[in-house]
């Protein structure tokens, strides 16, 4: 089903199957789902359905975190998970501190390089690894 209807208000256009937006301005979008399932937003670069370009932002029933995931070689790959109680994840679906990654992390390019500081719980003390 595609809407052309440029004006959607909350719980007036109910639609079911497929909507298709192009070229329309929505102010707000609300994807909600029924009782025990996720919520899921799936985002293409365009409008065919050839999964090399498609992305997927849900909110997990089990867990209530967000998820970002891409789609690529037959499977979805998470790669951002934001937790209800702020964890966030790069590359980890259960992030178990603030920030929590899991592969390499780069700062700076070869040959121009940053300061990186890291610091400990004493006041004033961290270890520096200087550009």
């Amino acid at each position: 089903m595609s809407s052309t209807s440029t004006t959607w208000t909350t719980d007036t256009n109910t639609k079911s199957g497929i909507v298709q937006i192009y070229d329309r301005s929505v102010s707000t979008l609300r994807v909600t789902s029924n009782e025990s399932e996720s919520a899921i937003l799936e985002l293409f670069a365009d409008e065919g359905d050839d999964n090399a370009d498609k992305w997927r932002m849900w909110v997990d029933n089990n867990d209530n975190d967000l998820h970002f995931a891409s789609y690529s070689t037959s499977s979805w790959a998470n790669l951002l998970t934001i937790q209800d109680g702020g964890n966030v994840g790069i590359g980890e679906s259960s992030p178990a501190s603030k920030l929590h990654l899991t592969g390499t992390m780069q700062v700076g390019i070869d040959g121009t390089g940053y300061d990186v500081k890291f610091y400990g719980d004493t006041s004033g003390q961290y270890m520096l690894w200087d550009e």
